[in-house]
């Protein structure tokens, strides 16, 4: 999954009609990317419902987790925060005990919870330590969702428009590693005042 491109995902779903837990999984993550968050509501439901009953503890279930909630706290207007506040704990103990995968997702959560119900500053300070680990990372798609997010966070939400710029530019970049070239359309069509160039 780690090694996966995005265009290899969109290819995998266009060749199959199955409706199967993995290609549910694939379809929600490229929702994500393509921030079509309300796509992901209704595979999402049956996604958790998979996690919960089986146990599902893979990489790639555990990162919908992040997906799904993160979907839900940008798309939706009313949230329930017990919801929320039960499958962030997961998140919480899959961050313990595997850093480098789920440490970044873990904050940029906590970001977006502190934007819908908390204070910007507090915000500010997660998604400046989601974006420190995801540095330390070697997952090009974690850098790019976590340095997007804390970009936009800069950018849009506080007006913090030169580190905001430099950090899009890194989410930019990291997409391209990843060989998201839509992802890395995507931004260059919101953010068309800043600077991306192809590396």
């Amino acid at each position: 999954y780690f090694l996966a491109t995005a265009s290899d995902l969109s290819r995998d779903i266009d060749q199959s009609k199955n409706s199967d837990t993995t290609l549910r999984a694939l379809f929600i993550t490229l929702s994500y990317l393509k921030g079509d968050y309300g796509a992901i509501h209704a595979p999402g439901k049956k996604i958790l419902l998979y996690n919960r009953e089986r146990g599902h503890n893979t990489v790639h279930a555990n990162f919908n987790v992040f997906f799904i909630l993160a979907a839900t706290l940008k798309d939706t207007v009313k949230v329930r925060k017990g919801w929320i506040r039960k499958w962030k704990r997961k998140l919480e103990i899959w961050a313990q005990t595997a850093p480098e995968n789920y440490g970044p997702l873990n904050k940029t959560l906590d970001g977006l919870i502190q934007e819908k119900w908390g204070s910007k500053v507090k915000a500010g300070e997660a998604y400046r330590t989601a974006y420190n680990l995801a540095l330390t990372g070697n997952n090009p798609l974690t850098l790019g969702i976590v340095a997007e997010e804390y970009g936009r966070y800069l950018y849009e939400s506080i007006g913090e428009h030169t580190l905001g710029e430099r950090i899009l530019r890194e989410a930019f970049d990291s997409f391209g590693a990843w060989k998201a070239a839509a992802k890395q359309e995507q931004l260059r069509d919101r953010y068309p005042d800043v600077y991306f160039t192809t590396q």
